[in-house]
């Protein structure tokens, strides 16, 4: 191997390829989204990752392949980043629900397969880009920033949203490209930051203007999300860099002070203002309101539904402390430790449905699922470009760089991240942009980069071409997959409303089909199939045919994954259903046992015992009813008073005790 500086040469196609291909990136993540996926937002942004990291492969291993030499950069942030893929894969394999942390939770599906696609990407900018090219992929991810800001807005005043079938209500809380109205602000606030401090870069006044009124539209965009963790965590990271711009500059920080306090203020007042008008009232503003309720709601003595996530989450630690129980595996595992005082600010027994897909802060998150080790290799990462980046914000101003404030900007967005989740969470976006500005500090605060080189020539080329032939191969056709999964299960939901059942079930084949080791799939199949059978005018062989469906996927679910309460509880109805059916009693023997492991597999939720005590009470045969007696005892153990399991209780214990002796 051989040790030399990179110099500046002409640039090649492949390298002006993966260039174009991270612009594209930045844009596209952010910006992607189709209802024609079940998951509307975060499948089409996986698939538009994972196909441009698969381009950039591509186009590298044809710079390997011509140039007949593998090179790469020397640096701390390559051993930083195996380490944390080395640590992610062994709590991949160490999972309590391997496919879960290899695929990822469906919806969200932050597998190994995406955070090893996540980590990766700083690589890519280290080893391909200088800091002019970087600065220019910032400047292209604050404008693009801008214009989904526009469309955030809008969308608060009813535009962009009538055919797609939200499950939010923009006009409440904007949610623009991203979801949800906490990533959506994320997002802006790590874009405005940067923004700000890429000002000085442009060299035009008429470039400046156009990017501030872009700032200003993503700061009205950010306050309409109505994301409190986002807006404070956007003035936190701001505080922390005006400190590190106000120790190399404090006199330009005054004379900015006194140029922009004014107009700053005029403009949150004009913003304010305008929500006075339109909502009448202050309170109707959403962040406004959000926080009251939240505050009336503790006042009233309801645990918030995060504090209550959080201390699950440390009970799993505790019990995990190592390796935590496997990548992305939270939603899995989170029944087993739920508590009682998980409540929902309204209060009406929504989180008996609830089981959270984060404990809504990252880091304990990341502990939860990756143990301490993995926690500790994730923020030695964070901790390296901090280092990095404040080395040449506190340097002497005569060692100053002269990239100063993208790097403060770069820092910035990062922090906004990093401030955001402590109260949420990281989705395939925000992530994606973290990852991102990773690499762009890193490119930014190097002064000096070496490359190393090794030359691949003769059975070494041939070798190189096959792996990677393979692995683009099976990469590609898995990225597709997981697409085509979703665009199955929303073509299942469409075929349903118009009435095909069985165009519908074809639709649900072909999803599991396409995703044949993702329990949730199967479960959402057997969901399906058991709701089908209900129908009112099916034919008993019909309304039979698809028991045996549910039942059928029910158990291919459990075999992927037997840590959901909900899995085994439908089982259990279904196999009631069946013993309705045929009076075998097979059936009822299974049905038993299953609603067993339900209330089992959840005991510190009312839910299951409650709704097992319903299924049997139907029965109406002394075992049954004892049954019901004894799960709507358990229901009330847990929480006294719910729903009417108090009054149901004594309606069975009544019918118990006018049975005859002998029938008990």
């Amino acid at each position: 191997m051989t040790e030399r500086k990179i110099k500046k040469t002409t640039e090649k196609w492949y390298d002006r390829g993966i260039r174009y291909a991270l612009y594209a990136l930045i844009i596209a993540i952010p910006v992607v989204f189709s209802p024609a996926f079940h998951t509307v937002f975060s499948a089409p942004k996986l698939l538009a990752l994972r196909l441009i990291t698969l381009f950039i492969f591509l186009l590298w291993g044809a710079k390997i392949y011509i140039e007949e030499q593998f090179t790469f950069r020397r640096g701390s942030l390559n051993w930083a980043l195996l380490i944390y893929a080395i640590i992610s894969i062994l709590t991949t394999i160490s999972s309590v629900a391997f496919y879960t942390s290899l695929l990822g939770a469906q919806g969200r599906f932050l597998g190994i397969f995406t955070i090893l696609n996540l980590l990766v990407l700083p690589l890519f900018i280290w080893n391909h880009l200088n800091k002019k090219q970087v600065i220019t992929l910032l400047k292209i991810s604050t404008i693009t920033a801008s214009f989904l800001a526009l469309y955030g807005i809008a969308q608060y005043f009813g535009i962009f949203q009538e055919g797609f079938n939200w499950d939010q209500t923009a006009t409440d809380r904007v949610f623009g490209t991203i979801g949800h109205g906490n990533h959506f602000g994320a997002y802006l606030g790590m874009n405005l930051l940067l923004g700000l401090f890429l000002i000085p870069t442009f060299p035009k006044k008429w470039q400046k203007n156009i990017l501030i009124v872009g700032l200003i539209l993503q700061f009205i965009a950010l306050f309409l999300t109505a994301s409190r963790g986002a807006v404070i965590s956007t003035w936190i990271a701001f505080g922390v860099v005006l400190f590190n711009f106000s120790y190399q500059k404090w006199r330009t920080v005054k004379k900015a002070l006194q140029k922009t306090l004014l107009p700053g203020f005029i403009i949150v007042s004009i913003t304010i203002a305008g929500f006075v008008i339109f909502d009448k009232d202050v309170d109707d503003i959403p962040i406004v309101n959000r926080t009251i309720a939240t505050i009336t709601a503790a006042q009233e003595g309801v645990v918030p539904d995060r504090l209550s996530w959080w201390m699950s989450s440390l009970d799993m630690i505790a019990e995990r402390p190592f390796l935590g129980f496997g990548l992305s595996t939270y939603r899995d595992i989170y029944n087993q430790f739920r508590r009682t005082d998980y409540r929902t600010l309204e209060n009406n027994g929504m989180q008996d449905n609830i089981t959270p897909e984060s404990a809504h802060n990252e880091y304990l998150n990341i502990a939860a699922t990756q143990g301490l080790i993995g926690l500790a290799a994730f923020l030695a990462i964070i901790i390296l470009i901090i280092w990095k980046i404040d080395r040449q914000l506190f340097a002497k101003p005569k060692k100053l760089s002269s990239e100063f404030y993208p790097i403060l900007g770069v820092k910035a967005a990062i922090l906004v991240y990093l401030f955001q989740v402590v109260i949420s969470f990281g989705v395939i976006a925000t992530m994606t942009m973290l990852y991102i500005f990773i690499g762009c500090a890193f490119v930014l605060t190097e002064k000096r980069a070496n490359v190393m080189q090794q030359p691949l020539k003769g059975i070494k080329k041939v070798v190189l071409t096959i792996i990677l032939f393979f692995g683009m191969s099976a990469a590609t056709m898995s990225s597709i997959n997981a697409a085509v999964a979703e665009v199955h299960y929303k073509q299942a939901l469409i075929a349903l409303k118009e009435g095909g059942m069985e165009a519908s079930i074809n639709e649900y084949h072909a999803m599991i089909a396409a995703q044949p080791f993702d329990y949730a799939y199967y479960q959402i199949f057997a969901d399906a199939a058991l709701q089908y059978s209900r129908t009112p005018g099916l034919s008993d062989d019909l309304a039979s045919n698809l028991t045996d469906l549910a039942i059928a996927n029910y158990e291919s679910a459990i075999l992927i994954n037997d840590l959901h309460p909900s899995t085994f509880y439908n089982l259990g109805i279904a196999y009631l259903q069946r013993y309705a059916y045929m009076g075998d009693s097979f059936d009822y023997s299974n049905a038993e046992y299953n609603l067993e492991k339900a209330v089992a597999k959840a005991p510190n939720n009312p839910l299951y015992p409650y709704q097992a005590a319903k299924a049997f009470e139907t029965m109406e045969t002394p075992q049954a009813r004892q049954k019901a007696a004894d799960y709507y005892q358990q229901a009330l153990n847990i929480r006294n008073p719910f729903r009417d399991a108090q009054p149901a209780l004594e309606q069975v214990m009544r019918v118990i005790q006018s049975q005859p002796q002998t029938a008990q």
